[in-house]
């Protein structure tokens, strides 16, 4: 598979790693790898772990790790941002990408597919509503530009995660987005539905919302019982409801749940509903592979590479092409080959080099450099 060959072949049947960094994006995926490989260290700059252990593993900054890791195998498990500065490190130091190091979200899926035979994604998202209280100018999901009344009932959901761990084997976390996920009543019951279930094929969850509305006690305790993360945008003095937001993370943080506040976030115009691109076919690929939105998702029994391309469609603004997307009824058909077909897609494989969308979205690559202020209402 073309682009499930990102790593040298040395790192084919390894027993141990070294993960780089330990923060929101290591608690997601780090208990999975100590299931499956032997981690001697763990590698985090911050002062104040310095000289802590997680479950027994010692935690140290890279002036100490790095008389360690001769002939080891350093995966990053960081954010995007945070990731790129310490691969620009490693670089400088001699260290090559794809032999000595690599990202967590490329290492999952190839490493488990080579070496297992499984189908092990790092991400997905669901829509579990799709309305909002907010009406953002530059929502990325378009959640202001919806052409009819979308709603979503507890058996619709159960049904795409049915159809995903058909085909997967293990997700390292699932997010659940809208929309405002909050909007949903039953995502308690969606949470314990997928536990009951599938506890061995997921990880962890996080739920991303704008803060505005508080969790019932019913979610607040799902939230404590799995460990769940809740990632909240701050959108700053432009938020219609900032005050309330920062209200709920204080009653969450008392209720001991994760909170992860998002307060830097920087939002690019996509141009698409207003004014859409009209990239030519020869631009396509290209800036496809500058994107780095990383946001698979499981909706209405399919699969997408891009949730925004899938909101897009279910907005009514666009008519996706067949093979922007993956049937889940038709993958577990052939459970094989769907696993097969579904990494491949996931790593952005597509036989005409992009999904089509792309032609009309500015994307959040480089290459699209119009910053927007996160969070302006219409």
């Amino acid at each position: 598979m073309e682009l499930l060959n990102k790593l040298s072949s040395d790192w084919n049947g390894i027993k141990e790693i070294i993960p780089y960094g330990f923060g929101w994006e290591a608690g997601r995926c780090i208990d999975k790898l100590m299931q499956d490989f032997t981690i001697p260290f763990i590698i985090d700059n911050d002062s104040s772990k310095e000289g802590t252990d997680y479950k027994g593993i010692p935690i140290m900054p890279w002036s100490q790790a790095k008389g360690f890791i001769e002939n080891k195998k350093v995966v990053i498990t960081t954010r995007y941002r945070q990731y790129y500065k310490i691969a620009k490190s490693l670089e400088t130091e001699g260290y090559a990408y794809g032999t000595d190091f690599c990202n967590i979200k490329e290492f999952i899926p190839e490493w488990y597919w080579k070496n297992k035979s499984k189908c092990c994604l790092y991400t997905v998202d669901m829509t579990v509503s799709a309305k909002c209280n907010f009406k953002c100018k530059n929502c990325n999901m378009f959640m202001p530009y919806y052409k009819t009344d979308v709603r979503y009932c507890l058996e619709d959901l159960k049904v795409n995660i049915d159809q995903l761990f058909k085909v997967v084997d293990y997700v390292c976390y699932i997010g659940f987005i809208g929309g405002e996920p909050l909007l949903f009543m039953q995502l308690a019951e969606l949470i314990e539905y997928i536990k009951a279930n599938y506890s061995d094929k997921v990880g962890n969850f996080t739920i991303h919302t704008n803060g505005s509305i508080k969790p019932s006690e019913k979610l607040i305790n799902e939230m404590k019982k799995y460990n769940i993360t809740v990632a909240i945008s701050d959108y700053g003095e432009q938020s219609p409801c900032r005050d309330r937001m920062l209200d709920t993370v204080v009653y969450l943080q008392k209720q001991g749940v994760y909170v992860d506040v998002r307060a830097s976030l920087e939002w690019r115009d996509v141009g698409f509903p207003m004014n859409p691109h009209h990239f030519s076919d020869e631009e396509m690929e290209h800036h496809m592979k500058l994107c780095s939105a990383d946001w698979r998702g499981i909706n209405d029994g399919k699969f997408y590479y891009c949730n925004i391309a899938w909101s897009a469609e279910k907005a009514g603004l666009i008519t996706l092409e067949p093979d922007d997307y993956l049937v889940m009824e038709e993958l577990a058909k052939d459970i094989g080959k769907g696993k097969e077909s579904l990494l491949k897609l996931s790593e952005g494989h597509f036989d005409k080099g992009y999904m089509s969308f792309c032609r009309k979205c500015g994307g959040c690559g480089v290459d699209n450099t119009k910053l927007v202020v996160p969070g302006v209402q219409l």
